[in-house]
């Protein structure tokens, strides 16, 4: 490992701890360390392996020594090296492209007749990421094209298609930014990941042109990722590289036998714990250690490994020297009585009871003696009266009464009186059906109710369609209470033409629906309808 912030850049990107940077944090030296490990990784697995399985993974190994020809420590994409390793590309091998400033993965493929073109997205959107609840399950790679061997031979073919890639990997197209408008103008977000137009269709578009779309194999994978950014120009990305290796990977791998991506899934795990062990010969904090030794242990027990590959050992004392590290760091915790130096400037053998419990104070005494000799002081409060008229009591025990209080506050008691009609009257109803006197409360507050309020919202449609509501509302309920005394009343049609309430302008769905009430209601049409033969009218 380069440096200790290389690892720290490795460990957050392949392990994501729960403490995550706020801020963009690639750096192409990170990259490139990130690469370099890989391989390293890939070359000492593939020494524990033996016979076929070894040679599995010499492509892989080959694969990851090309990314790391094909840049230069700035980690632009170098256009020489592209062309020479495309022209060297031979049997099974396969060649992965970073297309950095595209936000796109190239992996081209060398198959027994053809060469494929593989091309998908590596970060996903702002909006995808966060609006995912858990992980979001993608699938790779995206568009596929074979070209031809004979095609792909042709200097002229190579050296277009290098310089093109070379080009994008620099240059990233306006057209290929996510914008937002703002102050009718469109701005740029650059906290956004770009479009991979220009590999995964513009570049595939050219090779359809020349190739054939190409049937590969497909694999899904349930990625995480995350945007977070505090006080940064960028948010911080989960490295996409990272992404663009472990697709290739996963992809080489795979065979009808191993459906599953066991080797893959093993590699893993044989690659985080390298780098548990490199963590701990650096002084990381116990939180992230166990982290990592939590996360390879959750995924051997998925897994199911047992002891059965030559390498679980060195996984199996990894986590052992983890547990014994976190161990020992927390028996010197418990052994020091100051782990944190706080306590440095305390001795417990200066403290005085007797000294330190004393409590004098001088001047209590006159002043508790100046109490009884104090003389009251009057009060500069008055009596406070309201010259508000009082509002309507909103309860279904009280009963409006029609006091018309001054010019100013009559709007203001019709409302009130509108609003307890609303919603109390049925409740207040219910618990008077047998007083004689409940018939003659309402039907005077219908009519001190329409005197006051035909003059008082003369000119006004919608204020006098409600109090027209509010007396149908009392009416209602004056017939219903009515009705219930005298059982004759329910012969007579209470005369109301089907028209009455058409012209009303009621605003509110609820002022609509309590007309509904009253147009429906038994005592108004349905009566009515009822009594049509006999035609007798109260």
């Amino acid at each position: 490992m380069s440096s200790s912030s290389s690892l720290e850049y490795i460990i957050t990107h392949i392990f994501l701890p729960p403490k995550l940077p706020q801020g963009d944090d690639s750096d192409p030296k990170h990259d490139l360390a990130l690469i370099k490990e890989c391989r390293v990784a890939l070359r000492s697995f593939q020494a524990r392996l033996h016979g076929r399985e070894c040679r599995r993974w010499v492509a892989p190994t080959l694969m990851l020594s090309k990314m790391l020809e094909l840049r230069d420590a700035s980690g632009d994409m170098l256009l020489e090296k592209v062309e020479l390793s495309l022209e060297a590309m031979k049997g099974t091998d396969v060649l992965a492209l970073h297309i950095h400033s595209q936000n796109a993965g190239l992996i081209v493929r060398r198959l027994p007749q053809q060469f494929s073109f593989e091309s998908f997205e590596l970060s996903p959107t702002n909006r995808a990421v966060i609006a995912t609840k858990g992980r979001l399950r993608r699938c790779f790679p995206g568009p596929a094209v074979a070209v031809d061997q004979d095609r792909f031979a042709k200097p002229s073919f190579r050296k277009a298609l290098a310089q093109l890639l070379a080009g994008l990997n620099v240059n990233t197209p306006k057209e290929a930014w996510a914008v937002v408008v703002k102050a009718h103008s469109q701005t740029t977000k650059i906290r956004d990941s770009i479009h991979p137009k220009f590999i995964t269709e513009m570049l595939t578009g050219i090779l359809h042109g020349i190739g054939q779309p190409v049937d590969v194999a497909r694999i899904h994978k349930r990625t995480r990722d995350d945007v977070l950014w505090n006080n940064a120009l960028k948010p911080w990305r989960r490295s996409p590289l990272w992404l663009l290796f472990r697709v290739a990977l996963q992809t080489s791998l795979r065979t009808e036998a191993d459906d599953r991506h066991r080797q893959y899934k093993l590699f893993m795990i044989f690659f985080m714990t390298r780098i548990l062990q490199q963590s701990l010969q650096a002084p990381l904090p116990s939180d992230i250690l166990f982290v990592m030794a939590a996360k390879i242990s959750r995924r051997i027990l998925k897994l199911g490994v047992g002891d059965e590959p030559p390498w679980m050992l060195y996984v199996h004392e990894t986590i052992e020297a983890a547990h014994l590290e976190l161990a020992e760091r927390w028996s010197m915790i418990e052994q020091n009585p100051d782990p944190l130096g706080t306590q440095g400037g305390w001795n417990p053998s200066e403290l005085s009871f007797y000294r330190d419990t004393p409590l004098s104070i001088s001047t209590l005494r006159p002043y508790l003696a100046g109490i009884a000799t104090r003389r009251m002081t009057p009060s500069g409060h008055g009596t406070f009266t309201s010259g508000c008229h009082p509002c309507i009591k909103q309860h279904s025990s009280t009963f409006p009464q029609f006091q018309l209080p001054m010019v100013d506050a009559v709007r203001l008691f019709l409302a009130d009186l509108e609003l307890w009609v609303q919603d109390w009257l049925d409740s207040w109803l219910r618990v008077n059906w047998d007083s004689p006197s409940t018939c003659t409360c309402l039907a005077e507050l219908i009519k001190n109710n329409s005197t006051t309020a035909t003059s008082t919202y003369a000119g006004n449609p919608e204020d006098t369609s409600l109090m027209l509501l509010t007396s149908m509302d009392l009416w209602v309920a004056l017939d219903e209470c009515a009705t219930r005394h005298e059982s004759l009343l329910n012969r007579y049609d209470p005369g109301f033409p089907p028209s009455l309430f058409t012209p009303l302008l009621l605003p509110k769905k609820s002022q609509m629906a309590r007309l509904v009430r009253v147009e429906h209601s038994d005592h108004t049409s349905v009566r009515a309808r009822e009594l049509e033969i006999h035609r007798s009218c109260i």
